[in-house]
């Protein structure tokens, strides 16, 4: 007998499985069994080389497979409206139970920590939905109905419905039968198809429409969702997605293409601006073996279109093609960069300062290298620490492999660094270099580490030892740091209003990103000069550059108290946010104003000292 740690009670460890499961999985997770099950089917009837389609659509549940009564007497056995994936390969009764009514198992599948869970699409619907499942293997069809019983307060279980209650899968040959045109069943091959019933199996809920409830999902979650994970899908796999479950495109079922799909059918397109594509594999590091994919994804030449050519393929069918700069695991994308502003704010630490939506780059993780996923595969780990397209290694080594071609397309989006600002703020720190004291990472030389620690505050009312022993360590006689490693201070564009600064960059390369079209800086150069003249100007730049310091400084504050650990990791990341910088801005704004005012002011009166001796010297 082995002696292993084991659940004593698997009720509560369940329901929490099944709550924290994050719902935008649930797609994925469908789209990756339809794939699996289906290259599997293709293996065993030796059809590896030939074609077969899945598909997405939305259809009504006929009458006569699932249902209740009413307490009135009013049976409801006829479902509207209901999301349903569909593949090839089927199970048999046995099977079914396997797959749908135990969790933790597959079938036909490995389980490990860097495969597959056995948890997948039930864990990732049944909080939020029933479920139903259909199959059908050498001419038998089962079924299998699954949905979430309150027991009170939070508590729940889940049902494995049936009329009786003493079967867990049911026969339903004769309905798939009937109903095999209406819902598309090729009953000379097997197959099985899932479907999203909605909350207690609406009957009228639309679950592609609204499917966690009341509230309408945007029209391209669907698209969205398997257009953000899904690097690559297999050739002899076609993933069909109808019209109904798409934001846009031509009717009936349409082929679903990934980033890479549209990427290189826009790229063979005539009249179309030569795009440039290469992949660079790592030959060192934390992630050796890792291939990088870089590609620069620019509009059409000759056109107006704004939106860069793969996204405009990709919206042409109603993909939802965004930005997909991010990782790749096992052909899946994680940590993906899809809105405007995650990507700006990763690639702007690579050096590209404006026109993100033309530069994607795909980091590849080798296969078998030990890699795992969280609990509900959101994030791949190493250990226990998530690799994440922002970790610094991740970024070093897009920098240190960037192909030549690429780092040329990165230097034309530079933005000239504002540079007059620096020794101002040099002279600045330099009356509080108390700073300094802690800030032993941010070396010139740039080998520390600019991020904020997690170590716990200090508690000063503790009681220190007057002596302590000296420890004594040969040949060691410690180190000198130097200088902060100042930031570049740009006006970009990614910085808007409300705000007028935004930290960004790495260790060694800190980055202060700034907004010269702050609305504050307006106004207050108005109440200078409200002709706008001249000196609505000058008021306007030196009011920039104080803010610009003082954005600075905060910055430098923050990071100090950081490292003498008064402060927090998670506290420090608040307090450089742009909210918070802007908040410290508006505090010692009027300080700043009255400052600008005088010597606006100064600067006036010399100009007029100067014109009235010139004028007194003409009229002598």
């Amino acid at each position: 007998m082995s002696n292993k740690l084991k659940f004593a009670n698997t009720g509560p460890q369940m329901s929490h499985i099944i709550k924290d499961h994050p719902k935008e999985t649930a797609v994925p997770e469908a789209v990756r069994n339809m794939i699996e099950a289906t290259v599997g089917w293709q293996k065993s009837k030796n059809n590896s080389n030939k074609s077969a389609e899945i598909y997405i659509r939305k259809l009504d549940i006929a009458a006569g497979l699932i249902g209740w009564e009413e307490p009135n007497g009013k049976v409801k056995d006829y479902f509207k409206d209901k999301l349903s994936f569909l593949n090839s390969g089927g199970m048999t009764a046995t099977e079914l139970t396997t797959a749908f009514c135990e969790i933790g198992s597959s079938v036909g599948k490995e389980n490990s920590l860097d495969r597959n869970y056995g948890q997948g699409i039930r864990t990732s619907v049944l909080f939020w939905s029933e479920l139903l499942c259909v199959t059908y293997k050498n001419g038998v069809a089962n079924f299998v109905w699954l949905g979430k019983e309150e027991l009170g307060g939070s508590d729940f279980e889940i049902d494995i419905k049936s009329s009786d209650g003493t079967y867990l899968v049911q026969d339903c040959t004769d309905w798939v039968k009937e109903n095999a045109t209406q819902r598309g069943y090729n009953l000379d091959e097997d197959f099985t198809e899932v479907i999203i019933l909605g909350k207690e199996a609406n009957p009228t809920q639309d679950t592609f429409d609204k499917p966690y409830g009341d509230l309408s999902s945007p029209k391209n979650w669907i698209s969205k969702a398997i257009y953000t994970r899904f690097w690559n899908i297999p050739d002899n796999v076609k993933l069909m997605i109808h019209r109904d479950v798409r934001n846009s495109g031509p009717s009936g079922y349409q082929q679903f293409m990934t980033f890479k799909d549209c990427f290189f059918y826009n790229n063979k397109q005539e009249g179309a601006e030569k795009k440039c594509n290469e992949t660079i594999k790592v030959q060192k590091g934390k992630h050796r073996g890792a291939r990088i994919h870089y590609f620069y994804d620019a509009p059409i030449i000759g056109t107006k279109q704004k939106h860069v050519t793969t996204s405009l393929k990709a919206n042409d069918y109603g993909w939802a093609g965004g930005n997909v700069s991010g990782i790749i695991s096992n052909n899946e994308m994680y940590d993906v960069k899809w809105h405007y502003s995650q990507e700006a704010s990763s690639l702007i630490k690579l050096g590209i300062h404006k026109d993100f939506k033309n530069f994607k780059i795909m980091y590849e993780l080798p296969q078998d290298a030990g890699y795992t996923y969280d609990m509900y595969r959101t994030k791949v780990l190493s250990g226990q620490d998530s690799i994440l397209f922002d970790n610094e290694e991740v970024l070093q080594d897009i920098k240190d492999n960037m192909p030549e071609w690429f780092s040329d397309f990165v230097t034309e989006t530079k933005i000239r660094s504002k540079e007059d600002v620096l020794e101002a703020i040099k002279q600045r720190l330099a009356a509080q270099k108390s700073l300094f004291n802690s800030i032993t990472g941010m070396t010139t030389n740039g080998n520390g580490a600019m991020q904020g620690q997690s170590t716990p505050r200090q508690n000063s009312k503790l009681s220190v030892p007057k002596q302590r022993r000296k420890p004594i360590i040969p040949g060691n006689k410690g180190k000198r740091f130097g200088e902060p490693v100042l930031p570049e201070i740009i006006p970009n564009p990614s910085v808007t209003e409300p705000f007028f600064a935004k930290v960004e960059g790495t260790s060694a390369a800190p980055i202060l990103f700034t907004n010269p079209d702050w609305k504050h800086l307006e106004n207050l150069s108005l109440q200078i000069d409200p002709t706008k003249g001249r000196w609505y100007l000058e008021a306007k730049t030196q009011l920039e550059n104080e803010f610009t310091i003082c954005a600075v400084i905060w910055w430098f504050n923050a990071l100090s108290e950081n490292l003498k650990a008064n402060i927090t990791a998670e506290e420090y990341s608040d307090t450089i946010a742009p909210k918070s910088i802007n908040m410290y801005l508006m505090a010692i704004q009027t300080s700043v104003y009255e400052g600008v005012l005088n010597s606006v002011r100064k600067a006036q009166s010399k100009e007029d000292v100067e014109v009235q001796k010139t004028e007194e010297t003409l009229y002598v």
